[in-house]
C-alpha cells in the first residue's frame, strides 16, 4: 500500500550565500581543537560535561519572578 503513494517533494534553489560559502565544514580554530573538545562530548565523564553545559544554558523560570 505505501508504495503505491508517492508524495512529491518541492524544491528550492540553493541560496548563494550558502551555495558560495566554504567547501569545507568550518571546526575552528583547528581540527586539534575541536578533537580535544570532541572528546569530553563522549565516554567516560561525558555526564559531567554536559552538565556543566546544562547549566551555563538553561534558564529556570519560577511562577513567582515572571511578571
Amino acid at each position: 500500500m505505501a508504495d503505491s503513494q508517492h508524495h512529491s517533494v518541492k524544491t528550492h534553489p540553493v541560496a548563494p550565500r550558502v551555495k558560495d560559502h566554504h567547501k569545507k565544514p568550518h571546526v575552528g580554530p583547528d581540527i586539534h581543537a575541536y578533537r580535544d573538545h570532541h572528546v569530553k562530548t563522549v565516554g567516560d565523564g561525558s555526564d559531567e560535561w554536559w552538565g556543566q553545559v546544562r547549566l551555563s544554558t538553561t534558564v529556570y523560570a519560577h511562577p513567582q519572578d515572571v511578571t
